[in-house]
């Protein structure tokens, strides 16, 4: 598994960030407009472009009025070796993963739900996910 520098992100900043792997070819982005946070699973790019279509998005949090993540968190992503699957994590804990070879998109808020239209399907098992990625789960 390879994980990416971690950034530290900000409650109600907005941000965007790409990650692909250099293996596979396969990308995704984080975004935080300041009210939610999505990762997107891209298509692959096509004319030369920085990043292809989006294939599918998980919410991975979401600020409430009067209950907004208070903290600062660390994001950082995990790539498996063969480049298959895309995790990102919040201070060390995994919170998004996308399997690109099952098309499956996993979610602790299991939101939203897949799309028949796109193919993609959609899992809250985390524990799943934390196997794609070798990743020791903190209890």
């Amino acid at each position: 598994m390879s994980a990416s520098d971690p950034v530290r992100i900000t409650p109600t900043e907005e941000v965007v960030l790409k990650t692909s792997s250099s293996v596979s070819g396969h990308a995704c982005v984080f975004e935080d407009d300041g009210t939610t946070g999505y990762l997107y699973a891209l298509k692959p790019a096509e004319n030369g472009d920085a990043i292809g279509p989006i294939a599918d998005a998980v919410l991975v949090y979401q600020y409430t009025e009067g209950n907004p993540r208070q903290h600062s968190a660390e994001l950082q992503f995990h790539w498996t070796e063969s480049g298959s699957c895309c995790g990102l994590a919040l201070d060390g804990h995994l919170y998004a993963l996308f399997d690109f070879d099952t098309q499956t998109g996993f979610s602790i808020s299991g939101f939203p739900p897949a799309s028949d239209a796109d193919g993609w399907a959609r899992s809250k098992e985390m524990a799943d996910a934390y196997k794609l990625l070798s990743i020791v789960q903190d209890d």
